[in-house]
């Protein structure tokens, strides 16, 4: 019994059957009520976005990209794919909302964050580079961004041991405050007019 389905637009049929009829039989493309099946519906969608799909591009360092009232800007992006892991390969970018701001550093190395530092950095929310391992969060880049939160997110008693106890050092000798995964679970950010309030999944609940 042969059988068919959608992958990248190809249908596929069972090779027992190619070698006993010598030809490739066409699938029933309808249903019992003379309507596509939901598979070949499936497929046409596929073939649809396959046609209409946008072009990605690669970001590039002081890229602007405007949506709505918010802007998304590439502070840092890299320039070359460099071995050793995807950590050598992260982007730090800036959302900004109405007069808010958070900066997103991914697995950036502290040689990322000194180029960073460079540019209009500071921002109301950090999301701190890779973990809050100590090879990132460089004094100068977390004195450039100045955070009024500053947001950790790793995983409890994760075997690498993040946040590394140097790193939570640097953001309390700055006075920057912190909410850490690892201890309170998912965190929630929310903007009040009064700036960043942060709240645990872990201890409250009713807030998500």
């Amino acid at each position: 019994m042969n059988y068919w389905r959608p992958e990248r637009g190809v249908f596929f049929f069972e090779p027992a059957q190619l070698a006993t009829t010598g030809e490739m039989p066409a699938p029933d493309l309808t249903g019992t009520d003379g309507f596509p099946t939901k598979t070949v519906t499936k497929v046409l969608r596929l073939e649809q976005f396959r046609q209409n799909r946008k072009i990605v591009y690669k970001m590039q360092t002081n890229q602007k990209i405007c949506k709505k009232k918010s802007i998304i800007q590439i502070v840092e992006a890299p320039t070359e794919y460099k071995e050793g892991g995807e950590n050598e390969n992260s982007g730090i970018v800036r959302l900004v909302s109405g007069p808010y701001s958070v900066l997103f550093t991914g697995d950036a190395t502290g040689e990322e964050e000194l180029r960073a530092a460079a540019r209009a950095v500071r921002s109301d929310v950090l999301k701190v580079s890779h973990h809050g391992s100590r090879s990132s969060s460089c004094p100068e880049f977390l004195a450039g961004v100045s955070p009024r939160l500053g947001v950790i997110s790793a995983g409890r008693g994760n075997r690498f041991g993040h946040p590394h106890r140097e790193v939570l050092e640097r953001l309390d000798g700055l006075g920057i405050p912190v909410a850490r995964t690892d201890t309170g679970g998912a965190i929630k950010v929310v903007f009040d007019g009064r700036g960043p309030v942060w709240y645990s999944y872990r201890w409250q609940q009713d807030f998500f």
